[in-house]
């Protein structure tokens, strides 16, 4: 005669649990994917939002340049941000001149889509500005500037600045250079 499990009749616990596994793998698994998924996308929108600040920082710095203008920021910053991401996915790119703290500054603004699913997201919903000192504008203040200070290549980005330029400007102002 079969036996239910234990010796004095009662049921064996572990025939209860049985295929419970398969649902524990299930349930834990679905939660593992769920969260590696929201972390990888979290990675994937502070690399979008690093981008487009470098972007938006490289577009200042081309239009602080002496002889740079707004429209070349702009198109630079929207060149960079489209090689790095996909083509077309900077919606807004804004250069202005103005100045912090009496200092002449460009600023550029560039506007694109929050990344919720992959790079789809709301539109509009992320924007970032880089600002950049006007070298246009300190050339013209020449007179009354004494020593101007300049780096070569930036450490930060690898951009090579147009020292000689600048360092002209500056000598025909009268005003002495350092590198």
């Amino acid at each position: 005669m079969p036996s239910d499990g234990g010796a004095r009749g009662r049921p064996d616990p572990r025939a209860a649990e049985a295929g419970s596994a398969v649902v524990d793998f299930a349930l834990v698994g679905v939660l593992v994917i769920a969260v590696s998924a929201a972390l990888l996308q979290l990675a994937l929108g502070l690399r979008v939002r690093n981008i487009l600040t470098d972007a938006a920082g490289e577009g200042a710095r081309r239009a602080a340049l002496v002889g740079g203008s707004e429209a070349e920021a702009a198109a630079r910053g929207s060149m960079l941000a489209d090689a790095a991401l996909a083509d077309g996915y900077v919606e807004d790119v804004v250069v202005s001149r103005t100045a912090i703290d009496g200092v002449p500054v460009v600023r550029a603004e560039v506007t694109a889509p929050l990344p919720v699913l992959g790079l789809l997201g709301p539109s509009g919903a992320l924007r970032v500005t880089g600002h950049a000192v006007d070298e246009a504008a300190l050339a013209a203040l020449a007179p009354s500037v004494a020593v101007a200070s300049m780096c070569l290549v930036c450490s930060e980005t690898g951009a090579v600045q147009p020292v000689a330029a600048l360092a002209r400007a500056m000598r025909a102002g009268g005003a002495r250079t350092h590198t």
